[in-house]
């Protein structure tokens, strides 16, 4: 039985793509980077090694150069609708997290002035893969694979789950496409916050 629901955060909940790719260009701009041409579908960490051929450490410059511009412009996040609402149903019979390689502070700020319910944070990332991440999170809250469901929207996510063996609900209006998301082997695709709630009941 699902007892943790453990959200994305970026393409969930935020429409964020928009500060995203106004942040990415300022920090581009400042670090002297060419920025590069991006696609819905298109794998940034793929972008980032071997067309921009970045070494680790010139990618955690990028990633930390990047939360803070984006960190700066929060204001102009917007949520998808009928996120908070999910949320007050789903705390009901659940416990919820949000799992974010944003800056806790930016998704805290954002959920207040939504005022959102109570929600766990947890402000994490690894160079290495989302996997590791999710790992990381089940065993600091003595969790089973069983226990939780996780809710994406890029292709990473579809591959972390399976590597962890966790259940993924896959949203359809996130980073990645539906028609990605499935060839990566997403099986349960979420085309409205409302299905969440009703494949959970």
């Amino acid at each position: 039985m699902v007892n943790v629901v453990i959200f994305d955060f970026d393409g969930v909940i935020a429409d964020s793509l928009p500060v995203v790719d106004k942040a990415a260009r300022a920090v581009f701009q400042r670090l002297k980077y060419s920025f590069p041409t991006i696609n819905r579908d298109d794998d940034l960490k793929n972008i980032l090694t071997k067309e921009m051929k970045l070494n680790a450490f010139q990618q955690l410059r990028l990633i930390k150069a990047m939360r803070k511009e984006v960190a700066a412009l929060k204001e102009d996040m917007q949520l998808f609708q009928g996120m908070r609402e999910l949320f007050e149903e789903l705390i009901k019979d659940h416990q919820v997290m949000i799992l974010s390689s944003n800056a806790f502070e930016t998704i805290d700020a954002l959920l207040r002035k939504h005022h959102f319910p109570e929600i766990k944070i947890i402000s994490d990332s690894s160079l290495f893969g989302k996997d590791k991440v999710l790992k990381r999170v089940l065993k600091n809250h003595n969790l089973s694979p069983n226990d939780v469901v996780y809710i994406g929207d890029e292709v990473r996510d579809v591959e972390a789950c399976k590597k962890v063996g966790v259940p993924i609900f896959a949203v359809s209006w996130g980073y990645n496409s539906e028609k990605s998301l499935v060839k990566a082997g997403a099986t349960q695709i979420i085309r409205s916050p409302e299905e969440i709630i009703r494949l959970l009941q």
